[in-house]
């Protein structure tokens, strides 16, 4: 079998005159493309084959970085959780276990103190406080059942103690709760739509 490029080579040599081969030529230029044939043959079945076999991987793929992602969420919310419980075990007060509630209470207002410079009004204080006690009520559940350590069920009460303080103290903007001691001026029928 010939080498289809020295086939053509021999062909420009005949430039100015019909191209000439002879008959070993043309049998080896027949074969030569018949083999091509079947080689293009055997590749395009090849690339058919895999396709289907490249879709599943693409399918797995996708399937996977949904996976990672998710467990990426996971992971930063109990990182999350881990570096809220650090800071609240930093900000105990130390009372004498007589003065239990006043200690909480401690550590509520410098959370609410925080939480007002962070978070001003016009602010959902109102929604906040439903929020936290169900977050209290929450972490009771879990400690019952031994899911959760003391110290989170008090990080959850100083939160909604935070609250209920943020509330009495400058009330609820957008909700038109202004609590007699605030002193806040609320323009009449002004309600943040």
């Amino acid at each position: 079998m010939s080498d289809i490029t020295v086939l053509t080579q021999r062909l420009k040599i005949y430039e100015f005159s019909y191209p000439v081969l002879s008959s070993d030529d043309c049998r080896a230029l027949v074969e030569a493309l018949e083999s091509g044939d079947t080689e293009n043959e055997r590749m395009a079945r090849d690339l058919i084959s895999r396709n289907g076999e490249i879709a599943g991987l693409r399918k797995r793929v996708e399937e996977l970085e949904e996976i990672a992602t998710d467990y990426g969420m996971k992971y930063q919310r109990a990182q999350d959780d881990l570096k809220k419980m650090a800071l609240m075990k930093s900000r105990t007060v130390t009372m004498p276990q007589s003065d239990y509630f006043a200690s909480l209470v401690a550590q509520a207002r410098v959370s609410a103190d925080k939480a007002m410079r962070k978070f001003p009004q016009p602010n959902y204080l109102l929604l906040k406080v439903a929020e936290e006690a169900g977050e209290v009520v929450q972490a009771g559940v879990h400690y019952a059942e031994k899911r959760m350590e003391w110290e989170q069920v008090e990080g959850e009460i100083v939160q909604l103690l935070a609250m209920l303080i943020r509330l009495v103290t400058e009330g609820d903007q957008i909700n038109g709760i202004t609590p007699p001691a605030a002193g806040i001026q609320v323009i009449e029928g002004d309600n943040y739509d």
